[in-house]
């Protein structure tokens, strides 16, 4: 693929473009997909290139499927000029489970049915719906006029799974998992969230209360955290600061670190450079409770790690986050959190999506009250919470970091917060 990319940039500058990117990507997948009384599997290859080309005053965009090639059809470029990164050294550790083969048609089909198996065992009376696993791998190459030439390559696997809980509601209830590899999709514990959810759903009460100190288990811990990560991308560390309300950098206490990773051993989306082919790294967006540096790129920023990413082949590269976290503590385990709760909820479940109102945002959940650091009673309503004030609301994180996909990785251990309302469903 590499020589196919330089031919292609050596075709944009026989055409006068001095300063010209080659960007190519080329994938396979398979999809098993089970419901009720259905079966498949479909598996998919796909190839694709993109050319960016221009000066100081103007640029145009270019892409085709397929791999590139010394036959250009450029476009006529539009107004803007074009600004590409110089070559950077980079060290880069590709993660073994790159290189396992995808999941067999029997390997995939047999996760499920086990899975689907197991939950009817625990819940008979529950309705499997529908489940997918997509497992897929790529390869990618960037090559520029001013040195760049780099090629890498990702895995990724995720599993979904959509239930019917007991009639007669027969509430609906998402489940998801993500791995680098699908072998490593722990399709045990996807299952036991998914009991929990629908044994809450059945037997549970609805609650509201304000002002509440919570346990969140990761899933959950995630998805309140994605609501923060605007805060921190494409933003100066004065609008981030603004947003959050840290007129002093002061963001919450000293055990609050957030961190975005482009090249987090084994992440889903890691990669040693980003999509313009500048060197990924770890930024610390909050260190010990005190605002860092957001996500800009290098054009804006000198020394700033690699963070614009390419949602594919067709797509221009934006600043984005790649595994967006919170820091684990390792000496907290997650348990010691619920037994330590006086008074409280645990929550072990959420919906998938947000709900927006105002400069409030609520997902529902699903958990236990607690008292005296035990359960004594399945509960659900809606947590709601101003984003701007969330991370100052954290009061412990264990060291059970998970990652949810939510366009980027974003990660959470289990966490304890204090002070965010309980509300009942609408």
């Amino acid at each position: 693929m590499r020589e196919e990319c330089l031919s292609a940039l050596d075709a944009a500058g026989r055409q006068g473009w001095g300063r010209a990117e080659v960007f190519a990507k080329r994938g396979r997948s398979r999809r098993f997909r089970l419901g009720q009384g259905m079966e498949s599997v479909h598996s998919s290859e796909e190839a694709g290139w993109a050319v960016r080309f221009g000066d100081d005053r103007s640029s145009g965009f270019y892409t085709a499927s397929g791999m590139p090639g010394g036959d250009l059809a450029l476009p006529e470029p539009g107004p803007g000029g074009l600004r590409l990164p110089g070559a950077a050294a980079t060290s880069w550790r590709e993660c073994e489970s790159v290189t396992h083969p995808l999941l067999s048609e029997a390997e995939g089909l047999e996760m499920l049915r086990a899975a689907q198996g197991r939950l009817q065992s625990e819940i008979p009376e529950s309705y499997f719906c529908d489940a997918t696993v997509d497992d897929g791998a790529s390869e990618s190459c960037i090559v520029s006029s001013n040195g760049v030439d780099v090629a890498f390559r990702g895995r990724a696997a995720v599993l979904r799974w959509e239930v019917l809980g007991p009639a007669p509601a027969l509430d609906r209830t998402v489940v998801t998992a993500a791995a680098v590899s699908g072998r490593e999709l722990r399709g045990e514990a996807v299952v036991d969230r998914a009991v929990d959810v629908l044994r809450i759903r059945r037997d549970g009460r609805p609650v509201e209360s304000l002002g509440a100190r919570i346990v969140a288990v990761p899933e959950v811990s995630a998805r309140l955290l994605s609501a923060s990560m605007g805060a921190f991308v494409g933003s100066s560390r004065e609008e981030s600061a603004q947003w959050l309300g840290a007129t002093d950098g002061e963001v919450g206490g000293r055990h609050l670190s957030l961190v975005d990773d482009g090249r987090l051993e084994g992440g889903l989306l890691s990669a040693p450079v980003d999509g313009e082919g500048v060197p990924t790294a770890a930024r610390e967006l909050i260190l010990n409770g005190r605002l860092g540096e957001p996500l800009v790129a290098w054009d804006v920023a000198v020394g700033a790690s690699g963070c614009r990413r390419r949602s594919g082949w067709r797509d221009r590269p934006r600043v984005a986050a790649s595994h967006f976290f919170l820091v684990p503590d390792a000496t907290i385990s997650p348990m010691s959190l619920v037994e330590d709760l006086a008074s409280g909820y645990y929550f072990v479940g959420s919906d998938e999506t947000l709900d927006a109102k105002s400069n409030r945002l609520s997902l529902g959940v699903y958990g236990y009250e607690v008292a005296h650091g035990k359960p004594i009673g399945p509960i659900f309503g809606r947590l709601a919470w101003d984003p701007r004030k969330l991370l100052g609301k954290i009061v412990a994180a264990a060291r059970d970091l998970r990652f949810v996909a939510m366009g980027a990785m974003v990660g959470a251990p289990t966490l304890e917060i204090d002070g965010i309302d309980l509300i009942p469903d609408p």
